[in-house]
């Protein structure tokens, strides 16, 4: 937990480390480098903590502790040992955009205790902080932390509360002082602001570790603050195919240097691959295969453990892209068993049956709604198509069903997945046939795409079409979500230079589309799934990453800076004129999108970010 300077600051921070460390007291004084700050420990039942600057205390015995499976560190301690030191160093941030060295500079104090534990008192300028430290062999199963806070009456605290242990932050903050708060009141997360009856505020917060819950506040008794522990989830909420790949999409980048972050994406593709055998017609599913969700009674083959069953395209791309391109950048063929295989010839079977070659084809989707793009017309299986080589997809990206089922953002999706698919097939599992079959497929869909996917505008020249039927009718817009015409070069399906996607890219970014909006807050595509002038921020970070023009990657920036609705998170939608109003707090795969498009300026244009 963290204390910082506002005005001047103290700051408290904690983290857990497995480490180890030698005395005989039961106070102890701990200051700063500059002497402005002191941290006073005293230990009797419990280990307390006092905070002071110069020579005002500002927080008064507060207790801390952590519970472990068999037993109570900081509970009745034992001193076996004491040690001081003074450390001064300089680090170089990986990404040093704001500050290209940092100075840490502290006093440190550590406690040895009884049981193989102790624990770390740090005094930096700016702040205090402590951590556990011990070297019991094994894994550390926590199942509590003892941190509690005796706050002054006087104090102002700032906390963001939030009902739940599942949050986005984007809680708006509370402004109360610790009288206010009851046993009714719900948890904070952290950071947590004080502002004291002195110069100094105090912001408490923590340090970010691998495999450890961020800690929650809550009233314990009057004035008091107490640690509220986050458990185990017992089950998870349901994984959309297409939204698990696009997630862990940015660190495809860092994938071959970092372990743990190999194993997590290999483990991601693992959890798709049982996903698609269970049903590659269905988009999003729950960890529990017995689960049955809100959308069991659709009328489709609903099986338990899918949470929705609607049929996309780019669901069954996503995790191939993710699968290719984890294979190419670590070189591990481990994920890509025969369970894969069988995944990749039960897409290959589907994308075949979407076809329509012979008859409507085995998938059928109908919902009980009032909202008419979650259905589908005609018995479930959408208006006709005439089969000319193209995949039909049910619904869009979006969730919205397609109005044509020609999706044609989808199916340039589906010729690269096929290509990575076909590659694979050949080179992990040496099986040709299978990789052929790939391959001829996709031969198919792309001349169907050359002869039926272009329209001759009369204003924009040949542009790409968003949805058609083979009959000759086209539907002219674009949807900002991912697949798009405007994102096609960034997936891999065309060259960001080719005359014809140049001419869609003028055409979807324009009134012509009737998914454009622009007001006085921004511009950019839309969709139907939400609402008219309601802007996709995605779209605005897909028109930067296809694009190379610098002052055209600066809008886009500058555009989402600005429009994030004082939250620092991007949206689902916001207002063309107005950001502060805008829906999905936790949009998470409009926040990877924009992490990634920052990294790849800071990349290739760092000047641009600063």
């Amino acid at each position: 937990m963290e204390i910082l300077k506002l005005k001047k600051i103290a700051f408290l921070g904690f983290f857990l480390v497995l480490l180890s460390t030698n005395s005989k007291a039961q106070d102890f004084e701990l200051q700063s480098p500059d002497k402005e700050l002191k941290l006073s420990v005293s230990l009797d039942d419990k280990v307390y903590y006092t905070i002071s600057a110069q020579n005002n205390i500002l927080l008064k015995n507060n207790s801390l502790g952590m519970k472990l499976k068999d037993e109570m560190l900081g509970e009745k301690p034992e001193l076996i040992g004491q040690q001081t030191n003074s450390v001064e160093e300089t680090h170089s941030p990986e990404v040093p955009l704001k500050y290209s060295k940092i100075n840490n500079h502290y006093n440190n104090l550590i406690l040895e205790f009884e049981g193989d534990y102790a624990i770390e008192f740090r005094a930096y300028n700016e702040g205090v902080a402590y951590r556990f430290i011990t070297e019991k062999p094994g894994e550390i199963e926590v199942l509590n932390e003892d941190f509690h806070l005796n706050i002054p009456d006087a104090y102002q605290m700032h906390l963001q509360q939030t009902p739940s242990f599942k949050t986005s932050y984007e809680h708006p903050y509370s402004h109360v002082s610790p009288g206010e708060l009851s046993p009714e009141s719900n948890m904070s997360t952290l950071p947590v602001l004080l502002e004291t009856d002195s110069d100094y505020e105090i912001l408490i917060s923590e340090s970010d570790l691998y495999d450890y819950p961020g800690m929650f506040l809550k009233y314990s008794a009057q004035n008091t603050l107490a640690s509220v522990f986050p458990k185990q989830p017992l089950a998870y909420e349901d994984q959309g195919l297409r939204d698990s790949s696009a997630q862990v999409w940015p660190y495809m980048a860092f994938v071959d240097k970092d372990e743990k972050l190999k194993n997590l994406i290999a483990g991601v593709i693992n959890r798709q691959t049982k996903y698609i055998l269970k049903d590659p017609y269905a988009n999003a599913f729950y960890d529990d295969p017995n689960k049955k969700g809100e959308w069991f009674s659709d009328q489709t083959d609903m099986k338990p453990g899918v949470h929705e069953r609607k049929w996309e395209i780019d669901s069954l791309c996503y995790p191939i892209r993710l699968g290719y391109h984890y294979w190419k950048s670590t070189g591990d063929t481990a994920p890509f068993d025969q369970e894969w295989k069988k995944a990749i010839q039960s897409i290959l079977h589907v994308f075949r049956d979407q076809q329509k070659k012979n008859d409507r084809g085995e998938y059928s989707f109908q919902r009980e709604t009032t909202k008419a793009t979650d259905t589908r017309a005609l018995q479930g299986y959408g208006y006709p198509v005439n089969p000319v080589g193209l995949i039909c997809s049910a619904f869009r990206p979006s969730d919205d069903a397609t109005v044509f089922s020609f999706l044609i953002p989808s199916n340039f999706f589906a010729i690269v997945s096929l290509e990575q698919a076909a590659e694979m097939m050949r080179d992990i599992q040496q099986d040709s046939s299978l990789s052929e079959e790939l391959l001829s497929l996709r031969k198919e869909v792309k001349t169907a795409l050359e002869e039926h996917a272009i329209v001759d505008h009369k204003k924009y020249g040949k542009i790409y079409a968003f949805e058609v039927d083979g009959f000759g009718n086209k539907l002219l817009m674009d949807d900002a979500n991912v697949p798009s015409l405007l994102a096609l070069p960034y997936l891999g399906a065309v060259d960001a230079t080719d005359e014809i996607y140049q001419n869609t890219r003028n055409y979807v970014w324009s009134k012509d589309n009737p998914f454009f909006f622009k007001g006085t807050a921004g511009e950019g595509i839309g969709g139907p799934h939400v609402a008219l002038d309601m802007i996709w921020p995605m779209s605005i970070t897909m028109k930067g990453l296809t694009s190379n023009d610098e002052k055209e990657i600066k809008w886009c920036v500058d555009t989402l800076k600005n429009t994030h609705g004082n939250t620092g998170f991007m949206h689902e939608t916001f207002h063309k004129d107005d950001p502060t109003d805008f829906t999905r707090a936790w949009f998470a795969w409009a926040n990877t999108l924009f992490g990634e498009f920052l990294w790849k300026t800071y990349q290739e244009k760092p000047h641009l970010l600063a």
